[in-house]
């Protein structure tokens, strides 16, 4: 184990010696600049907290510039009456030290005096402040302006113990400040083999025993570590003339090292963001400042080692990446609102800087921007964001300020913001890019960048007329001085460019109800509107379509159904309806909505259907389309419930099933009873139906099915009152007779004709 008194270095004690030196260092002295806001009080100095870890071992808190450059601003002019140079001048061509299990080393070969404090502090994790502070209280040497060799010999004052000469074999500058720092993680590593632990300790006030002892309770290891160092307390007399000497029993190594720290670096005990925060602060006027008074104590410990307090106008906020920066109430409530410094803002890079037009302030962050108004309000602002509004002007140019912080999570990892005169739009692959109000209306209007014209590719771009033309990932969108746009697609949004344009000649369509959909049949899209809908196809261009229009015209399979694509826009008639031409006919709807349609050429069978359908509601469902190429020109539509059956002489006639049956016995159009030309009607007695065909009828009732009829039998039935006279609803079909006639059965008897269609009648 390592002896407690072996490596004890010097202290300084009120004797005729320390006077005498006293005089000599105050005689090498120049004025040193302070870096704090005040000189230090003695009233802050805490016996059991003299520094606190955080800085004591804080070995990365300076680099060799930053030394170098700390050294040369202590002595302005160096005298050298000692045949030394002054600290911040000195140089040594050094051996280099080995590693152990302390330290990692040092390196060799010429080092100033700087390279050698931060080389030492890196190698045994010691603060290069903690290092230049104990070479002044040690030795006076940053300071000083005529050094001698012992002030370098025992730089430290490392294993130069009061009572005893200095180790030769640690003389020196270079091994001096190395083996100094190196002690200290000594103490560290070997708690239990000094004197002072943390807890309560009696500390001497003085080497001479007889000036008694302190009960001190040390609260951590860096004030344990400068106890054990140098192993005296500063009574109240040497506390009381902080910046001279006190009784006989006074020491001030250690009041000195408190002292110094604090005049160079700030209060020992603080960390470097509450250093900071409080320099900040009191370089902005503290109270008096618009910051107010303090709210709160400096909190730190959050993200990357930051720190901040509250105040009743703001806040200020400290990383040690950003440095410390005050931020406005209304700044610190956006950035609030983001995440703190934990959100994609991260930590103010700047004060709030007011004085924008109309009374405007902003701040930087680390990513971002927040920008404030009093009409506007405080916006968060991405850093993509911010690049495209100030390449339009900054508030100053026809976007504005924002009126809406920068909103992300939308399609394609997207984003937008709102200004006063306009918008940006960002995605990864389309950048931010700014949009005049005109042609965002427009393009909100076609589904915002969910719709088929994406995001923008360009920024807003005045054109010849007066307006704007601006280019998406879909198409682009020009608007005149008016407002008006005019839409242009690509290969890809043709028809949705159509649409779009087709639908601002029709107001009446109201909202969009859906995007614009494509992939119909022949390169078709189409799009719904509360009014109605727009139909377009490559052959056709875009067109409306009145609702009551389109249902008649879904009822006919849409655009895959014989009327196609419509070619026309609806034309209101006289009565107050609408008519429209189809590729393949026209439909005309009344002012109650009811629709005629109306064929040419090859689709004149499908109008005439679709007409009598609307006719005989009981059909239902279609079961098949329109098929054509029967006899003399037929064609026919099965339903749910029944057929519709056509022919150019006929027309189209519905027909119910039990007719249907009955007369695909007889042979279809193709039998004696050709088609039908009438169409079913029921409602007669018992239930019953008939059916006209151009060869005979059927007549049905539920007691006696479906039964065809020849004319020459028809007619003497008709002659007997049909089926309330007595012969009631026929039994039986018409059955050829050996006398070239018909024999039927009836429900009250039977009808012969013969061939010249003469009856007779039998009853039962």
């Amino acid at each position: 184990m390592i002896s407690s008194t072996a490596t004890r270095p010097s202290r300084w004690r009120a004797t005729g010696i320390l006077v005498a030196l006293l005089a000599a260092i105050a005689a090498v002295l120049v004025p040193m600049p302070s870096e704090s806001a005040a000189a230090a009080n003695a009233a802050d100095f805490e016996d059991g907290y003299i520094i606190s870890d955080q800085n004591f071992f804080d070995y990365g808190s300076l680099d060799a510039g930053a030394v170098q450059a700390f050294l040369n601003a202590r002595v302005s002019r160096c005298v050298g009456a000692n045949g030394q140079p002054c600290l911040k001048d000195y140089s040594t061509n050094a051996t280099a030290i080995a590693a152990d299990s302390i330290c990692q080393g040092m390196p060799g070969g010429t080092m100033s005096a700087a390279q050698i404090i931060v080389a030492a502090a890196q190698s045994c994790r010691i603060s290069p402040k903690v290092l230049i502070v104990m070479l002044q209280k040690e030795q006076g040497l940053v300071t000083a302006t005529s050094p001698t060799a012992w002030n370098y010999r025992a730089a430290m004052g490392q294993s130069c113990p009061d009572t005893a000469p200095c180790d030769s074999a640690l003389s020196g500058f270079y091994r001096q400040v190395y083996y100094g720092a190196r002690q200290f993680q000594i103490y560290m590593k070997y708690p239990g083999s000094f004197a002072y632990r943390i807890g309560w300790n009696n500390i001497l006030y003085d080497v001479e025993s007889a000036c008694g002892t302190k009960r001190v309770y040390i609260r951590n290891d860096a004030t344990r570590a400068l106890y054990i160092y140098t192993p005296y307390t500063p009574n109240a007399a040497a506390l009381a003339n902080l910046y001279g000497t006190g009784d006989a029993c006074s020491s001030y190594g250690n009041r000195n090292f408190w002292r110094f720290y604090t005049d160079w670096f700030g209060p020992p005990t603080k960390g470097p963001g509450e250093l900071a925060i409080i320099e900040k602060y009191n370089s902005l006027g503290g109270s008096a400042s618009w910051l107010g008074a303090a709210a709160t104590a400096v909190v730190c410990g959050i993200k990357d080692g930051g720190c901040w307090q509250l105040f009743q106008g703001g806040v200020i906020m400290y990383s040690p990446a950003t440095g410390a920066n005050e931020m406005r109430s209304f700044v610190h409530e956006s950035w609030v609102s983001e995440g703190y410094e934990n959100g994609w803002m991260g930590y103010p890079t700047t004060p709030t800087v007011c004085g924008g037009k109309d009374g405007g302030c902003w701040q930087a962050f680390q990513s971002g921007v927040v920008m404030y108004s009093p009409a506007t309000g405080a916006k968060s602002m991405r850093p993509f964001v911010h690049q495209a509004w100030v390449a339009e002007g900054y508030e100053n140019g026809w976007m504005g300020y924002p009126t809406s912080p920068s909103v992300c999570g939308i399609k394609d990892g997207g984003c937008w913001q709102l200004f006063q005169g306009g918008l940006v739009m960002y995605s990864p692959a389309t950048g931010a890019q700014t949009m005049r109000p005109s042609i965002h209306t427009a393009w909100v209007s076609q589904g915002y960048e969910n719709g088929w014209l994406g995001f923008p590719t360009s920024g807003s771009q005045p054109s010849a007329n007066g307006g704007y033309i601006q280019n998406f990932q879909g198409g682009t969108i020009a608007v005149d001085a008016a407002g008006n746009p005019t839409y242009t697609g690509d290969a890809q949004n043709a028809g949705a460019a159509a649409i779009a344009n087709r639908a601002l000649t029709a107001p009446w369509l109201g909202i969009a109800g859906t995007p614009v959909v494509c992939g119909s049949i022949n390169g078709g899209c189409w799009r719904a509107f509360q009014g109605g809908v727009v139909m377009y196809s490559p052959a056709t261009d875009a067109h409306t379509m009145r609702s009551q229009t389109h249902a008649a015209w879904v009822t006919q399979k849409y655009e895959e159904g014989w009327l196609g694509y419509p070619v026309s826009e609806p034309q209101q008639t006289n009565s107050g309806g609408y008519t429209q031409s189809f590729a393949g006919g026209e439909v005309a709807v009344d002012p109650n909505g009811i629709p005629t349609f109306t064929g040419k050429g090859t689709t004149t069978p499908h109008a005439a259907i679709a007409n009598e359908v609307l006719a005989a509601s009981w059909l239902g469902a279609a079961g098949t389309p329109v098929v054509c190429g029967g006899k003399d020109g037929g064609c026919w539509q099965a339903f749910q419930s029944g057929v519709v059956m056509y022919s150019p002489a006929t027309g189209a006639k519905s027909m119910r099933p039990f007719v249907h049956q009955a007369w695909v016995a007889e042979g279809y159009e193709n039998g004696w009873m050709g088609y039908p030309t009438s169409p079913s009607v029921c409602g007669i007695k018992d239930g019953g139906c008939w059916q006209l065909f151009q060869g005979g009828l059927v007549m049905y009732s539920p007691a006696t099915g479906a039964q065809t009829m020849r004319p020459s039998i028809h007619t003497a039935w008709v002659s007997q009152g049909y089926e309330n006279g007595w012969l009631g609803f026929p039994t039986s079909g018409s059955q050829p007779s050996a006398n070239g006639g018909y024999i039927q059965n009836f429900q009250g008897g039977t009808i012969a004709v013969d061939a010249a269609g003469n009856p007779t009648y039998t009853r039962q």
